[in-house]
């Protein structure tokens, strides 16, 4: 008797995943000011998006708010003279790093801070400091310094350690300018943004001929160059893709001659510096670029600064610049995936909520006092409903972990007439639909 067969019979299980519902058309929920008194900057919520802190730079300190009672409690503060001029956080929110500028010696100073403890841990000064780095793990910090005489426009770029503020390494025989630092998410790859003269001979004499810029991206670990990003219209701003694997890069020459006026935005290979798209479409300077959170979608906000047509004629108001954009592009395909029109002044700020669903735009204008807080449907490209507010300008946005909340910092500038001309800023919370 044979004995009995048995067989392996496939099932297939087919799982049904609903897409994420899109954002509800509601108005946003107004739930709380908090009021520092002060323009406030660099807004971060804590991970379990119990706590917000921002940076009042007029006062040189950092605030923490706990959002159950709406309290604020001072982290730090630095009775010294200066001003805070820019901040940037370690990616877990641990540290903070300030760039100072000090009045009474007319110098410069970086400074790395550990917020839990609510000390310095570093600092570093120069007689002209510029665009500070921390890397993710806190680690490293990087910054440009000019060196004497500052007439030859000679920069070191120094890497420091974090927790003593003691030099590293140092890139001193760097050819040509150097105005832009900026590290990939793992901490491998510093991103150097430059520029070369180059010049010709006409008869006895050397003439300009025109400026070369480039992103060049050094291997840390290694300490050279490993690719050289090329861009021929002005100078290059970077930005890396949450996986690390794409850079962004942009430039224009809006100040140049008409005739040559250009605007260049790019994707790049962050491993082999391989061009993978051009961008076009934008018209005006890029100010603010920003990933989505899966680095599937790429925003950049342009706008003019030209006073022509923002101030008008002698008494007519303030006219929008034409051009100003906010476009989406799809990153794989290298495409315009979507083109959100209507802003009036240029856009300094993008922020995407934690599911890359809501994209929140803020601009304004240094000579004109106004500005504009917009939310829109990245899915959809179009607008949703905004909170309604009223201020000259919006200093700082961010999105609490859950994406729930919108964090929207606001100020006012110096009324000479009723508060002697002292800005005055303030902090709003705002409940969005799920």
């Amino acid at each position: 008797m044979l004995p009995p067969v048995s067989y392996a019979v496939p099932t297939l299980i087919t799982l049904l995943v609903a897409p994420p519902a899109p954002p509800r058309e509601a108005e946003p929920v107004f739930l709380a000011s908090l009021k520092p008194e002060d323009p406030v900057s660099g807004l971060r919520f804590s991970a379990d998006g119990r706590t917000l802190t921002g940076v009042v730079r007029t006062k040189r300190k950092v605030v923490r708010w706990d959002l159950e009672t709406g309290k604020p409690r001072t982290l730090l503060e630095v009775p010294n003279d200066g001003s805070v001029l820019r901040e940037a956080y370690s990616p877990d929110g641990r540290l903070l790093v300030t760039e100072w500028a000090e009045s009474r010696e007319n110098r410069m100073c970086v400074r790395v801070w550990d917020l839990e403890a609510g000390k310095e841990t570093a600092a570093y000064r120069g007689r002209d400091l510029l665009s500070p780095a921390l890397s993710p793990d806190g680690k490293l910090l990087a910054v440009i310094e000019f060196l004497e005489p500052l007439k030859e426009g000679r920069r070191v770029i120094r890497l420091l350690d974090a927790a003593t503020g003691k030099e590293v390494f140092a890139l001193d025989d760097w050819e040509g300018r150097v105005y832009g630092l900026r590290f990939s998410p793992d901490g491998k790859t510093l991103a150097i943004s430059g520029a070369n003269s180059e010049w010709e001979r006409d008869g006895d004499s050397v003439k300009f001929k025109r400026e070369r810029t480039e992103v060049r991206l050094w291997d840390v670990a290694a300490r050279r160059v490993r690719a050289t990003l090329t861009g021929s219209v002005g100078l290059m701003h970077v930005l890396f893709s949450p996986d690390g694997k794409t850079v962004a890069t942009w430039a224009s020459n809006e100040h140049g001659p008409a005739t040559e006026k250009k605007v260049e935005l790019k994707l790049w290979d962050a491993a082999t510096g391989r061009e993978k798209a051009d961008l076009k479409g934008h018209r005006q300077t890029i100010y603010s670029a920003a990933f989505s959170p899966d680095g599937k979608i790429l925003a950049a906000g342009t706008g003019s600064l030209n006073l022509a047509p923002l101030l008008g004629p002698a008494g007519a108001p303030a006219r929008p610049p034409a051009g100003t954009e906010l476009k989406l592009w799809d990153v794989e395909k290298g495409t315009e995936r979507a083109d959100l029109s209507g802003h009036e002044h240029p856009i300094y700020i993008l922020a995407f909520s934690p599911d890359g669903r809501v994209l929140a735009s803020s601009w304004g204008n240094p000579y004109v006092r106004r500005g504009e807080l917009r939310l829109w449907d990245v899915a959809a490209g179009k607008r949703l409903p905004a909170p309604a507010w009223d201020a000259d300008a919006i200093g700082s946005l961010a999105f609490s972990p859950d994406g729930k909340t919108l964090a929207v910092a606001e100020g006012k500038g110096p009324d000479l007439k009723k508060d002697g001309g002292e800005s005055t800023g303030w902090v709003k919370l705002f409940r969005l639909s799920p």
